[in-house]
């Protein structure tokens, strides 16, 4: 005769191993495109290149050492230095300039000084012809003597000496009319070229310079 609480115990027995022998499921395998993408989105640890930057900012951040307190200020010397330069070239080249611009300066004046010292003596000379006219004449109507002629002949000679003014015009020379101005003319068998046939006023020259033309009265051949 069966024991039924055995039977039973052997059916609970025999479903409680069944239960252990069942093997649990396993957990499903990570997706290997979300592991890429997760690989992907990981911020790069420091120290470590990174894929945005590219090989050559790397190369320069490592080529590119921070400057030092000391180099800093050599490089701001050096900078003031260049700069000091070029002010100083310019400089020179102002005071080239001045330089010259004084040269011409006195280069002018002297010339302009002579000029204005030339043209003084020749107005005092200009003034003095017509007394040099009463002279000649004085002398011509044989009037010049005594104290009057001495101090005549000194005033010529001092005119001449000192200012190169001489007298010219003289009966029978060739006309010029550059030192001649002509108040008669006649025609004469006498002459071949025109010729002064007589000085009514004598000229004055100072060295080349005519102060005074002669005045004269010419013959032109027939």
């Amino acid at each position: 005769m069966k024991n039924p609480d055995s039977s039973e115990g052997f059916e609970q027995a025999e479903g409680a191993g069944a239960e252990e022998s069942v093997p649990a499921p396993e957990a499903a395998a990570p997706d290997q495109q979300d592991v890429q993408e997760e690989a992907g989105q990981a911020e790069p640890v420091e120290g470590e290149v990174s894929q945005a930057d590219s090989p050559d900012d790397v190369q320069a951040s490592e080529d590119e050492p921070e400057l030092s307190e000391t180099d800093r200020t050599i490089l701001e010397l050096e900078t003031k230095v260049s700069s000091l330069d070029e002010e100083l070239k310019r400089a020179r080249a102002d005071l080239f300039n001045l330089d010259k611009e004084y040269s011409n300066y006195v280069r002018r004046a002297k010339t302009q000084a002579g000029a204005h010292r030339s043209d003084g003596e020749r107005r005092v000379v200009e003034a003095l012809i017509s007394v040099l006219d009463d002279i000649a004449a004085a002398r011509a109507a044989d009037q010049l003597d005594g104290p009057f002629a001495a101090i005549a002949t000194k005033l010529e000679t001092a005119l001449g000496n000192g200012f190169g003014l001489a007298r010219f015009g003289e009966n029978g020379e060739d006309f010029d009319p550059e030192r001649h101005d002509a108040l008669m003319a006649e025609a004469s068998a006498d002459v071949e070229v025109p010729t002064v046939a007589q000085v009514l006023q004598p000229g004055y020259l100072m060295g080349e310079r005519v102060l005074r033309p002669a005045k004269v009265m010419v013959h032109n051949p027939e």
